[in-house]
């Protein structure tokens, strides 16, 4: 019973994901003809990238904080960063999911700054590992 339940909302989540993309192939955002729920589907795509990429904040902060300090110190406290952020960004996505459909903040503006943003740090593609 419960992988049938698993199985429905896998399916209800590819579905949303396959309308989301055809959307947004056939419109862009800053074209005259983008339709009034694109800022809509656009905190739907934010929140179930946030609530599902959230421990991505993990790798991420470990990463960061070994470049900025050393590696052994990066490791514990980007890990105990990294924890503290993707808990929050999962949290800010289910909340953004579950409210897709209100225009707050205003304008359907992201709470959070995308996860890539705060990537583009690394842009260079060094590893320390």
């Amino acid at each position: 019973m419960k992988r049938l339940r698993v199985a429905c909302l896998v399916g209800v989540a590819l579905i949303v994901s396959v309308l989301a993309v055809n959307v947004s192939a056939e419109v862009s955002p800053d074209s005259p003809e983008s339709p009034a729920g694109w800022a809509v589907l656009e905190k739907l795509g934010r929140g179930l990238g946030n609530a599902v990429g959230g421990w991505l904040e993990i790798p991420l902060n470990i990463q960061i904080q070994s470049r900025e300090k050393d590696p052994l110190t990066g490791i514990f406290t980007g890990v105990l960063i990294g924890v503290f952020k993707g808990v929050a960004r999962t949290a800010v996505g289910v909340y953004e999911t579950a409210t897709f459909f209100i225009p707050y903040p205003e304008g359907y503006q992201p709470v959070l700054p995308p996860l890539f943003q705060e990537a583009e740090l690394l842009a260079d593609n060094q590893f320390l590992f």
